[in-house]
């Protein structure tokens, strides 16, 4: 069984990087942490060892971690999702929310952005 932490951070790992992996590793990966299939599972359907699987899997999380770890895209994204969630937060707060039209443009442009963002009212 996985972490939520560890599916959350794979699923993000995998949405912001997983086309730079092999197209073996990406379908391992997807099978272990998002379809929660079992090493023997896995080995099944790609025809290979449990053994090959988990050194697929294995590999590929390090290659993904080493991506971050260069680029640093998902921790970017993050910070600038928990601003733009700032930034709604005072919107929705202002008196002039639902009365001045600029405000408003303004909370539908954000929620415009968010939403293209995958980051619409917390969404991770």
């Amino acid at each position: 069984m996985h972490s939520l932490e560890k599916l959350q951070q794979m699923a993000l790992l995998l949405d912001f990087y997983g086309q730079l992996l092999t197209e073996r590793q990406r379908m391992a990966l997807a099978y272990y942490y998002e379809d929660n299939l079992s090493l023997a599972e896995i080995a099944e359907e790609l025809n290979v060892s449990r053994q090959a699987v988990f050194d697929v899997i294995r590999r590929a999380e390090k290659i993904l971690l080493s991506y971050e770890e260069r680029l640093a895209l998902i921790e970017r994204w993050q910070t600038e999702r928990n601003v733009l969630l700032q930034v709604e937060k005072l919107l929705r707060g202002s008196a002039a929310w639902q009365h001045d039209t600029d405000v408003m443009e303004a909370g539908r442009l954000l929620e415009e952005l968010m939403r293209e963002g995958g980051t619409l009212h917390g969404d991770v």
